[in-house]
């Protein structure tokens, strides 16, 4: 825990050395010029810098189908409320749209200068590889940025849809938006220059907080399965697991039971744990959101968690519960009937002051990691859809069980996952379903399952829908709290509800252009094209 609250310190300390000068539109925010980056030492330093501070977590996990409403007698947050209703002014916070964007585009402008300083120094041995640092994190700056402000990534409109600014020059703004798939198309060219350049022997220490080549791959890898480009998902993939993707996926699960809250969440985000390619650490209070009272209100609960994640009946789980669930996850929830937790993005508090009780919430994101490269892969391959591929996704889905599973929990025993298994047990599975009750005028849920249907609108046999379905239900096991169920709903068109106490539902349909989280005021004041409603 120290090592980490020291990147939080580190990071303190650099923004006084590296004064970030703020622009009135956000969009091409830029280190202070009076400080030289002379030297490849000094860009190095740099480069720590060039992640983003805050995280969209917050904004995208209150939005998607993981929490719901447990009523008003409940304690709520106003950004929680506002989020979760999907409105558009939020208030403010480390996790607001407008903190979140301006500490994206300064990361780019890190990126932007350290790319300055490169040209300057000159190309050779010692500078490319940090040329490749630099690409990938204004890169994948960007791409979480359109992951919470643009609507997901289709070919067929993402000529339509609007995407946001993509600075490429320091000190110079980009004041369009251009559509979507031209902001996808810059940060494919910005990792595809990247990755023949990476090279891991610079990083001394602390490999797991930059992009290291494992990590550099698993986001080209996550990138491509969102650019629909399949195969390129799956290669990049591979070069990131090799062939087994077992040897990085995090085995170690089965050792957490005896750890204790604080011991399983040092060990989750712990630097030396194969399965973390890439950890990032943010200012942010989604570590505070599922545990604490006072944001009881909406939450992920002991239903949702019952009838739809940890506890939902799979084929590792006997039962709606606990009991006879080889599921690790399972075994380590915290929390209440309002809010179920597990240990693994929970807060670091940074005291500023012992006598006030003040400082700093943070959390360390697990930004890439083995386990969701797998799913990546198996996802990539059922997409593909040849009987090879189909057979590939099936090794990297019963990796995940016997990383995730124990090998029996009473009368239940781990299984081994096969198609046409795996076909009827979601045959049987009942849809999620909701309707109008009439005697209420409200919209309501009547049958609540972890089965939600995938949009009519893509094409696929019933092999590849079984699996299909699997692979999202283990991806929402593995990234519940960390934000991405909302880009996972939004690029399947998965349609589901936001329950109101005494109002009326919210449901969230496919297309909903509601997708695209609503750009910051100030954002919108200064010139941009705001998302349409």
């Amino acid at each position: 825990m120290n090592n980490i609250l020291s990147k939080f310190k580190a990071l303190s300390f650099m923004m006084l050395a590296f004064a970030f000068a703020s622009c009135n539109d956000f969009l091409d925010e830029n280190p202070d010029d009076r400080v030289v980056i002379d030297e490849v030492e000094k860009i190095q330093k740099l480069l720590v810098y060039a992640y983003p501070e805050t995280s969209i977590s917050f904004l995208t996990e209150y939005s998607s189908d993981n929490v719901t409403d447990n009523g008003r007698a409940h304690t709520a947050q106003n950004s929680q409320d506002e989020v979760y209703r999907f409105e558009q002014d939020i208030e403010e916070s480390n996790d607001d749209p407008k903190n979140v964007w301006e500490t994206h585009y300064n990361a780019v402008a890190t990126a932007n200068k350290a790319l300055d300083a490169i040209a300057e120094l000159g190309e050779n041995e010692k500078t490319l590889p940090l040329k490749a640092e630099a690409l990938l994190c204004r890169a994948y700056a960007i791409f979480s940025l359109t992951n919470c402000f643009c609507m997901a990534y289709d070919s067929l409109t993402a000529n339509q849809y609007l995407g946001i600014p993509y600075p490429k020059v320091s000190y110079v703004s980009v004041n369009s938006r251009g559509t979507l798939a031209e902001t996808y198309a810059n940060i494919d060219a910005d990792i595809e220059a990247a990755l023949p350049l990476i090279d891991d022997s610079y990083l001394k220490v602390a490999a797991a907080y930059h992009f290291n080549r494992r990590a550099a791959y698993a986001f080209a890898a996550r990138f491509n399965l969102f650019y629909q480009r399949y195969k390129k998902a799956r290669q990049y993939a591979c070069e990131a697991l090799g062939s087994n993707s077992l040897d990085y996926m995090r085995t170690s699960l089965s050792t957490y039971g005896e750890l204790g809250m604080d011991g399983i969440q040092n060990a989750y985000v712990n630097s030396s744990e194969p399965a973390n390619f890439l950890l990032v650490a943010k200012y942010s209070i989604m570590g505070r959101t599922c545990y604490a009272s006072n944001y009881e209100r909406y939450n992920h609960n002991q239903q949702i968690c019952q009838y739809e994640t940890y506890w939902a009946h799979m084929p590792w789980n006997a039962t709606n519960a606990s009991n006879n669930n080889t599921l690790y996850e399972s075994k380590m929830i915290w929390g209440n009937e309002y809010l179920d937790f597990t240990p693994f993005v929970l807060e670091f508090f940074e005291t500023t002051s012992q006598i006030n009780r003040t400082g700093f919430t943070h959390i360390v994101e697990t930004a890439f990691t083995g386990d969701e490269t797998a799913l990546v892969r198996a996802e990539a391959n059922i997409l593909i859809g040849t009987k090879g591929s189909l057979d590939s996704a099936m090794v990297d889905i019963n990796n995940f069980v016997l990383a995730h599973c124990a090998e029996k929990d009473g009368e239940m025993k781990r299984p081994t996952l096969d198609i046409e298994g795996l076909k009827e047990f979601w045959d049987k599975i009942e849809t999620c379903k909701w309707e109008l009750n009439k005697k209420s005028g409200k919209i309501e849920m009547t049958a609540q399952t972890p089965k939600k249907l995938i949009s009519k609108r893509f094409k696929l046999n019933d092999n590849q829908m079984a699996l299909l379905y699997t692979v999202l239900q283990m991806r929402r096991i593995e990234t519940v709290w960390k934000g991405m169920r909302f880009q996972d709903l939004k690029r399947w068109g998965i349609e589901f509800i936001h329950p109101i106490d005494r109002e009326q539902t919210i449901v969230f349909k496919d297309n909903d252009l509601r997708g695209a989280i609503q750009l910051p005021q100030d954002v919108i004041d200064a010139g941009l094209e705001k998302n349409p409603r």
